[in-house]
């Protein structure tokens, strides 16, 4: 077992063709402002199909675009600490313990059998740490130039929306197995091995959106409560290809984990498409607004490669999938917002209602806060500062902050983890994000 097997495989799943963190995922300065929807980005659209009718000023304009309104991505750690470097000495112990049997330093069973409990016990905590926290997962999108456009067409009492994008996501993760000692009662084949493997699974996703949203005629108040109620409705194209490996760092075969994982992906990408529904509603009145929306009603699925034929992936059949498929979960989610005349001050929340799952099996249910700035003049920057929680699966929270140029024409928005892991003796955000957009201002 050569000692760089396992941190060679973590470092090729981390430059494997990137794969996107959820179906809907931060997008320029919605990652700050949360899934409200808000004229003050038109990426608004992609999380709520009733906001395309607040994100264009109809009386004052027919077309509004995004130039390249998402480009960034994230990088999220496991909780183990000292991650790469318990490997690497858990690498070197192995290393040295067949090194000594080689050389024949141990002159019976009973010595080997005490150099390899010192092992065991040192380490078989480890392994179970790092099956239980040892993760890392990356994430990428970019938009497609122009989009989303909102506009008008003829005597429609609403407006349309198109968006498209590309997104990206690649996680890797360890699936832990016993370290264990093996052999037939001779020193010629006594061996300490492991079954433990490197999970892989991502893929690369193409998103193409196209909604519509208006008012609802004659409906100007709800119990005395002066206001407007906008409807809208969205179908979503997902064409995916998605791909899922196993290989185990313990080889007899000599065959070097990170090809295999590589050629591994490359043979089991599965092609697949799906359409999506989501429907929404914003309540709109003078200084506040209060919005539901629905994503994915019929819950679309995507397919994974099969992994039926992989020895290594048979040894974990309890614990993944083998015949992978990912389900688009339909997800509830409210947003609300109280806010001054022309938005030049708002506060907003979001919240999902339930938790789904994202493209590589992680369960995804966020909560957001945000407060935002827009000033009225083009010289004087916006400025936004968010809070938000993934309130399932690895319940990770961060901060957000965001600035806009120019009116929120030029924007980037940062998410730093408030949730750290040890690295080297120093603590890193479990979390880390950068978000840049560029599109029409509101």
């Amino acid at each position: 077992m050569k000692k760089n097997i396992l941190t060679a495989a973590v470092t090729l799943a981390l430059s494997a063709p990137a794969f996107s963190a959820a179906i809907v995922g931060n997008y320029g300065a919605a990652t700050t402002l949360g899934q409200v929807a808000s004229p003050t980005t038109v990426n608004s659209v992609l999380y709520n199909p009733a906001a395309g009718y607040l994100v264009l000023d109809t009386e004052e304009e027919s077309v509004r675009l995004g130039y390249l309104s998402q480009i960034g991505g994230s990088v999220e750690f496991g909780e183990a600490d000292n991650f790469e470097d318990e490997v690497d000495r858990f690498m070197d112990a192995l290393d040295d313990f067949d090194d000594d049997l080689m050389a024949g330093r141990y002159t019976s069973i009973a010595e080997a059998d005490a150099a390899a409990d010192v092992i065991l016990d040192d380490f078989s905590s480890v392994l179970k740490e790092f099956g239980d926290s040892g993760r890392i997962k990356t994430a990428f999108s970019v938009a497609v130039p122009g989009l989303p456009a909102v506009f008008q067409v003829g005597d429609l009492p609403g407006v349309i929306s198109v968006d498209a994008s590309v997104s990206a996501i690649s996680a890797v993760s360890f699936l832990d197995a016993p370290l264990q000692k093996v052999g037939t009662g001779d020193l010629s084949d006594y061996d300490l091995k492991t079954d433990s493997a490197v999970f892989v699974r991502g893929g690369a996703l193409f998103q193409l959106g196209l909604g519509y949203s208006q008012p609802v005629s004659g409906l100007n108040s709800i119990g005395g409560l002066a206001g407007q109620l906008v409807l809208g409705a969205k179908a979503n194209l997902y064409s995916a290809s998605l791909s899922q490996e196993v290989a185990a760092v313990d080889r007899d075969d000599d065959e070097d984990v990170g090809d295999l994982i590589s050629d591994g992906l490359d043979d089991n990408a599965k092609d697949s498409s799906a359409l999506g529904v989501d429907l929404g509603a914003v309540w709109l009145a003078e200084n506040y607004q209060l919005g539901f929306a629905v994503k994915n009603i019929n819950s679309p699925e995507l397919k994974y490669g099969s992994l039926q034929d992989s020895a290594d992936a048979q040894a974990f059949s309890s614990e993944i999938s083998l015949d992978g498929g990912v389900t688009l979960e339909t997800q509830g989610t409210v947003d609300g917002a109280v806010f001054l005349k022309e938005r030049a001050l708002m506060l907003a929340a979001s919240a999902d209602l339930n938790k789904v799952d994202d493209l590589v099996g992680d369960e995804v249910q966020m909560l957001h806060v945000s407060g935002v700035y827009f000033p009225s003049s083009a010289v004087v920057p916006t400025l936004r500062l968010g809070y938000e929680k993934n309130l399932s699966g690895e319940e990770l929270s961060a901060v957000n902050f965001g600035m806009g140029l120019f009116r929120g024409v030029a924007n980037f928005d940062l998410t730093y983890g408030l949730d750290t892991a040890e690295v080297d003796g120093n603590s890193i955000p479990r979390r880390l994000g950068l978000q840049l957009s560029f599109e029409e201002s509101f």
